[in-house]
């Protein structure tokens, strides 16, 4: 992951991206980092808060050693999105992510939150997201997160 972390610093459309979005929005990237023996296919994305600004095409596939990137961002309070990916055996590896201006008084959760479970219903780990210390997630920065997919679980 530190390689992939390296790579963000040079990746071309970081630039354009902060270039592209409003000076104040909400802005995240996400980095999913096929660190597996085998091939990922990228199967679902849903955004639910925010827009998305770049992201895999459905049935777009990671060979090990390569990434996803998706970014999204907001204008207003924050954004938020789920992701399900598929290894060719059908496991599925169900991420849900959300980027905030301010952590949650009510529920303790943090602004910037991501959970990894390996289930279909992407509503699971949609529902339960509360902060960044998950299995196989590097926080690299407020707006950057990278997943080991042989790490998450």
């Amino acid at each position: 992951l530190g390689l992939a972390s390296d790579a963000l610093e040079t990746f071309p459309d970081m630039e354009t991206f902060v270039a592209n979005t409003g000076t104040s929005d909400v802005r995240l990237t996400v980095v999913f980092v096929n660190d597996l023996p085998y091939t990922v296919t990228w199967t679902a994305f849903d955004e639910t808060d925010g827009t998305a600004y770049s992201w895999p095409a459905l049935g777009k596939q990671a060979t090990p050693g390569q990434m996803f990137i998706l970014q999204m961002h907001a204008s207003d309070d924050g954004l938020a999105g789920k992701v399900r990916l598929t290894d060719p055996a059908g496991n599925v590896l169900s991420v849900a992510f959300g980027s905030y201006r301010v952590g949650n008084f009510f529920t303790g959760c943090d602004k910037l939150k991501i959970r990894c479970m390996r289930t279909r219903d992407w509503d699971e780990p949609y529902n339960k997201m509360c902060t960044t210390k998950e299995a196989g997630v590097i926080k690299k920065d407020d707006g950057t997160l990278l997943i080991s997919l042989l790490s998450a679980e």
